[in-house]
């Protein structure tokens, strides 16, 4: 199952902050990704280059009635390129709607 791209010579990580900053605090790679917007694809990836396990998910905020709504074409924030990566390397997307019974607990 083709889960990540892993890079023959090095990965291009450009400015992505959050990524830099989990490799230089922990000093070595996570395990685990998380993400929810079209700024999340590079931590996913990167997650997957040390060997042994590893997990990466999107959240797909689908639920507007109980939290904010969006995808590709929203003005409150994007997710295209995560849903593109998601499909194109079979990483977990969690849809908000359908997946959580509870977003705030009272």
């Amino acid at each position: 199952m083709p889960q990540c791209q892993r890079p023959r010579s090095g990965i291009s990580l450009g400015a992505d902050a959050c990524t830099i900053r989990t490799a230089t605090g922990r000093g070595k790679g996570p395990v685990a990704a998380f993400g929810n917007s079209d700024g999340d694809p590079q931590m996913l990836q990167y997650t997957c280059l040390p060997p042994g396990p590893d997990f990466r998910a999107f959240v797909h905020h689908t639920d507007g009635a109980r939290e904010w709504a969006y995808d590709r074409d929203s003005s409150v924030g994007k997710l295209g390129k995560g849903l593109v990566a998601a499909a194109t390397y079979q990483w977990t997307l969690i849809d908000m709607a359908k997946d959580w019974s509870t977003i705030f607990a009272q």
